[in-house]
């Protein structure tokens, strides 16, 4: 990577880009910087490199931030979590979550959907169990995308009686399934069964 200077989030982000991942250019890119990145601008540069299919490079700026002297908030471990979920490193995404615990960190509904759907793209059905039971026993209401990744691991897991039963959960009584719910995996109506 040729040298460029960086002075501001503008510059960081073409440098970031230009990095190769994985080569320790990420880190050396944050470090060199001739200005001090602040936690929003990284929690939304980690965000937009996951979302352009650069994950890893997302998490290099996570895991460099003790080198800038910079303690991680809810907000960007949440979007270093939605990296790995991207990413399909459902182990990475657990680790991060577990490091919350650690640096006091407050779990949120977005921490909870980010891990519980990370952990459904690895079939991990049992511990994605765990964790919304941790979730309700932490008083964190479940929002719909929660749900729906809780049912998507059930359903990878093959756990289709469970994935029906929180089905039903998402319904309002007598008025049919909450709408949507109706994007939650097969799920069209209580009853139904895997194809």
């Amino acid at each position: 990577m040729a040298a460029r200077r960086v002075t501001d989030m503008k510059s960081l982000s073409a440098a970031l880009h230009s990095a190769r991942e994985g080569s320790g250019e990420v880190r050396r890119v944050l470090l060199s910087a001739s200005f001090r990145p602040r936690l929003p601008g990284l929690t939304k540069m980690v965000s937009k490199l996951s979302k352009e299919g650069a994950y890893r490079k997302g998490l290099e700026v996570y895991y460099t931030l003790p080198d800038l002297n910079i303690t991680p908030d809810t907000a960007i471990t949440n979007s270093a979590i939605s990296a790995c979920d991207k990413g399909g490193q459902w182990q990475s995404a657990l680790e991060i979550f577990a490091s919350m615990e650690v640096l006091l960190l407050r779990r949120d509904a977005i921490t909870y959907s980010s891990i519980i759907s990370a952990l459904a793209k690895g079939k991990q059905w049992a511990t994605a169990l765990e964790v919304f039971d941790d979730m309700q026993a932490r008083g964190v209401e479940a929002d719909v995308v929660t749900c729906c990744s809780l049912i998507s691991a059930l359903e990878r897991g093959g756990q289709w009686q469970l994935a029906e039963q929180l089905f039903v959960q998402m319904t309002h009584p007598g008025a049919g399934p909450h709408p949507f719910a109706l994007s939650c995996g097969r799920f069209t109506s209580p009853g139904c069964q895997p194809a």
